[in-house]
């Protein structure tokens, strides 16, 4: 691809240490006129503005996931009958109600409360590219959106994305 004529002027200018406007100046035979921009100065700002409200939606979502985790399987309290390897006769031990858990197409029911305790936001910045991420650092959590078909992150964010979109434009 061929250069322009002020691409090879700023080329063969490099490491003189010429301003834009000196070199433009210089360029158009002493009458040309050079802007610049300062675009961290104009920027930063921006992108300050955008991670804080980032963060937000972030912990938006992440809270609005916790409480849908919140629904508590049910868990009966029963006495042993006799004397076993757990426990002795008469001492007293819960189970989980089988019929209690959550079926696909619900949010997963609270047992130990692990997923919700392990639910995360965080913002990612990489030049002017901000990611939010919201997870969970337990590998059931995955699983149980995915191969067992009940509601997770996903869902949240589809059911909280006007609240989201309100956040980033406000």
């Amino acid at each position: 691809m061929a250069l322009s004529k002020w691409q090879e002027f700023q080329k063969a200018s490099a490491g003189k240490g010429l301003s834009q406007q000196q070199m433009a100046s210089l360029f158009k035979g002493g009458a040309g006129a050079a802007v610049s921009w300062n675009s961290q100065a104009v920027m930063g700002p921006a992108i300050r503005a955008v991670i804080a409200r980032m963060k937000l939606s972030g912990e938006h979502l992440k809270n609005a996931h916790i409480m849908n985790l919140s629904a508590p399987v049910t868990k009966i309290k029963r006495k042993r009958r006799r004397t076993t390897s757990r426990g002795t006769k008469g001492s007293s031990y819960t189970y989980v109600d089988p019929t209690s858990r959550s079926k696909p197409g619900e949010y997963p029911r609270a047992d130990t409360g692990e997923l919700r305790r392990n639910t995360f936001s965080d913002v990612e910045v990489q030049g002017p590219i901000v990611t939010l991420i919201v997870g969970t650092s337990k590998k059931y959590g995955e699983r149980l959106e995915t191969k067992m078909d009940r509601k997770g992150l996903r869902s949240t964010l589809l059911e909280e994305l006007g609240t989201v979109n309100q956040i980033m434009l406000s």
